[in-house]
């Protein structure tokens, strides 16, 4: 309840501060092309999570029946959206699976999601890097430091985390020194069937799924603005990617939070303030919204 305040608030706060009307405006002038292609990206976007989905979930688990796999990912979707850091989905995905533990589909889950945050995390940084560089003038060397330290990090989590000796000898290892943890490693079989094949497959479609939201808030910004500045309407979404990544989960779906970034980011790029809110908020309807609706219809046809 506390969560679905917070993003109401955010939201009333947000438009009291924008204004309702240019809100409005903003919206009925769009450039609805733009708009439908944001739109009719949401399929690769859903492609993308799938695919990533299956590889894991068809080496760790064992599961290779893609009409299990897609109401894995829906369910997770549903469960996603609307609860407190997304713990629902954790929940929800492991709903399909019938013989598999909640403990092992969560571990698996933990995987799929960490490489989102880790493209996140990279591309966002070296946006934000030279965000600072433009925007606060930060002095060359130290932004040249910046960018070594950043890519020495980059690469060696990107190697890590595609590595599969990295999850058997060096995160298992790790869980089983921690007492309370030990029961249930043995349960984390998922982790020691990980190959170098999937792990780079995994990061691969990560990669094409922040391209495409990347795609999809550029297209919407240039849709609610009129202007074809993509490179500025990019490096926005970059940095609003990047902050709603970093910002603990606040309020319901992160609802507030995507916007305030996005309507801040926008603006130190000469974009008003609506166009910077409606971007962020229609990608909600887009990417959150409508498929946790999909995925709400399937569990309430599963259990009818």
């Amino acid at each position: 309840m506390a969560k679905i305040v917070i993003a109401l608030g955010l939201l009333a706060y947000l438009i009291d501060r924008v204004g309702s009307v240019e809100i409005a405006n903003v919206f009925a002038s769009a450039n609805y092309y733009y708009v439908a292609l944001a739109g009719v990206l949401l399929v690769p976007n859903i492609f993308f999570q799938y695919a990533r989905w299956k590889a894991l979930v068809a080496r760790t688990l064992r599961v290779e029946d893609t009409r299990v796999v897609w109401r894995s990912l829906f369910y997770g979707l549903a469960g996603g959206a609307f609860t407190p850091a997304r713990v629902g989905e954790y929940v929800g995905r492991g709903v399909a699976f019938r013989d598999r533990s909640l403990l092992e589909v969560s571990i698996v889950t933990f995987i799929d999601k960490f490489f989102t945050l880790v493209v996140i995390a990279f591309t966002g940084a070296t946006s934000a890097i030279l965000f600072l560089a433009w925007r606060y003038h930060i002095s060359p060397p130290f932004a040249v430091a910046l960018f070594v330290a950043l890519g020495g990090a980059t690469a060696f989590v990107f190697f890590a985390v595609s590595s599969d000796r990295f999850w058997r000898e060096v995160i298992l290892p790790a869980l089983t020194s921690v007492t309370w943890m030990r029961p249930f490693v043995e349960r984390l079989r998922a982790l020691r069937r990980l190959d170098r094949r999937t792990l780079t497959l995994s990061g691969a479609y990560s990669f094409g799924l922040y391209a495409v939201m990347l795609l999809q808030y550029t297209a919407l910004a240039a849709a609610f603005s009129g202007d074809a500045d993509f490179l500025w309407f990019a490096w926005g979404g970059a940095l609003t990617f990047f902050v709603k990544a970093l910002v603990p989960s606040i309020s319901l779906g992160d609802v507030g939070v995507r916007e305030a970034a996005s309507i801040y980011f926008l603006s130190q790029f000469g974009v008003s303030d609506e166009i910077g809110f409606n971007a962020a908020f229609t990608l909600f309807i887009f990417n959150v919204l409508i498929p946790s609706l999909i995925g709400f219809a399937l569990l309430f046809k599963r259990n009818k």
